[in-house]
């Protein structure tokens, strides 16, 4: 069976990874905390992964504080906390599931209701942002419309920046006194920039983190008093080199985004989300988020985005996260090709699919509740799905291909295995080499394994997997590598 070829191949690595981890110790050591000379201020881990991976310096800002510990406002619970230019990090161990440990302050709904303690005046009128396309969230009844909505989508969407909280309209900025279109959400504040000739800088972040942290230790009211050493305000941030390449797209240049739908699924209900790319890309691939409460079913292809179905076995809702990898910059065209398979009762196997043209970007499967997936990775020039059927019956596998057409590009795999030990959460990643971007990933696990979260991270792939079992399992993560002409 494919699975035990690949894991042999993981074995006969082990005693390289070993010998490779003891001169790793002081490389891992520099990587747990960086010191900005910007404003004196030092970030450790957990926050300086996260504000690597999630937009750095133009999402979330300089350090303004060290972390420290500081009551919630909205909970009334202490957290070890940390103030940047644009977003607050709040570390959450309580959160069995790691992506969830460090999460985002309210600093949108905060400012907006320290500068509107009534909310906006009656009769402000409402705007519509260039650029085309809307979505109203029934959430919290707002719409939002054109570069915000697509800023939105490929920014983190829902866990970076929150529901809408009002409607797009015009606002003066305190920072320089200038009037643009603003709309606030929960963690943010979007504004509208055309004065911007680059693209990629129409739309910026407020400085909420600035204005909560004067408001709330400084004392008084709403200040434009900017923090004691931070570079000038609202101008688009200049490039600071860090150890993890970022989303933002290369004018004229192949780039891959990772947009964002989430939805909450009732207690012992099936649901799916549905991650979209914008106009001008091409999905290529796309992955999942979830918990060890939620089984995911299908992981494919939906229109130009990616749909992922799965049933929650718990007793309360859960959220379920669906991202597409989108594709801009080339005018090739994407397919998905799939193949399928009939699992009696109590078999293991797998089904792969390979590309009938063109080169594969990542891939997917579908199975049925009950079927315990636990390899979806790349196989050659196509993907493999594989899974054991104990639901009674005989039941059916599809893995699917995400085959790229019409760019010449050329792909490879790359992989990382860790050790899950037994009762443990398996953490696992791997970045694709320079000169090629990730359009896709996978994994493979051992039975007892559940793998909740597989999803791009930066230029590579990254995977989490709860060991159930009672000994140590193997867990490899893959990355689709694709390297364009």
């Amino acid at each position: 069976m494919q699975r035990i070829v690949k894991l042999s191949r993981w074995l006969a690595l082990v005693s390289l990874v070993a010998f490779a981890v003891s001169f790793s110790g002081h490389a891992a050591a520099d990587a747990n905390s960086r010191y900005f000379p910007e404003t004196g201020h030092t970030v450790t881990q957990p926050f300086l992964t996260y504000w690597n991976t999630h937009g750095a310096l133009a999402q979330q800002g300089y350090p303004i504080t060290d972390d420290y510990q500081e009551v919630n406002d909205a909970d009334g619970h202490t957290y070890r906390t940390q103030y940047f230019q644009r977003s607050r990090f709040e570390y959450h161990p309580e959160q069995a599931n790691p992506l969830y440990q460090v999460l985002l302050g309210l600093l949108g709904t905060e400012a907006f209701n320290a500068k509107y303690p009534g909310g906006l005046p009656p009769g402000t009128p409402t705007q519509v942002v260039p650029g085309g396309g809307s979505h109203t969230f029934p959430d919290t009844g707002h719409t939002v419309t054109g570069l915000f909505l697509s800023y939105w989508q490929t920014h983190g969407g829902l866990a970076q920046q929150g529901f809408p909280i009002t409607e797009a309209y015009i606002e003066t900025n305190d920072a320089d006194g200038n009037q643009y279109i603003t709309q606030y959400f929960q963690r943010a504040r979007f504004e509208y920039h055309p004065e911007q000739s680059d693209p990629q800088y129409k739309v910026l972040l407020g400085l909420v983190g600035n204005e909560v942290y004067l408001r709330k230790h400084n004392g008084g009211g709403p200040t434009n008093t900017p923090m004691p050493g931070v570079p000038p305000t609202n101008t688009p941030a200049p490039a600071v080199p860090t150890s993890t390449p970022t989303n933002t797209p290369i004018p004229s240049a192949p780039a891959t985004t990772q947009v964002l739908d989430q939805q909450s699924i009732a207690a012992a209900a099936t649901g799916s989300a549905t991650a979209s790319c914008t106009a001008g890309s091409i999905v290529v691939s796309g992955g999942w988020a979830s918990n060890t409460d939620l089984q995911v079913y299908n992981s494919s292809k939906q229109g130009n985005g990616w749909r992922v179905y799965a049933k929650n076995n718990s007793g309360s809702s859960q959220l379920l996260n669906s991202y597409a990898i989108c594709l801009s910059g080339t005018s090739g065209s994407v397919t998905q090709e799939f193949a399928q398979k009939s699992l009696p009762n109590g078999a293991s196997d797998s089904v792969a699919k390979a590309c009938s043209s063109g080169v594969v970007t990542g891939g997917g499967f579908a199975d049925n509740v009950g079927v315990f997936l636990y390899n979806t990775s790349p196989s050659g020039n196509g993907w493999e799905a594989a899974a054991t059927n104990n639901t009674g019956s005989s039941q059916l596998l599809n893995a699917y291909a995400m085959c790229l057409n019409g760019t010449g590009a050329t792909g490879q795999e790359v992989f990382h295995q860790v050790s899950v030990a037994a009762g443990a959460i398996g953490d696992a990643t791997i970045a694709c080499p320079s000169g090629s971007l990730v359009t896709g990933g996978g994994f493979a696990a051992n039975s007892g394994e559940i793998t909740y979260t597989s999803l791009k991270e930066g230029n590579g792939w990254h995977v989490y997997t709860k060991n159930t079992s009672a000994s140590a399992g193997l867990l490899n993560v893959y990355a689709q590598c694709t390297t364009f002409p």
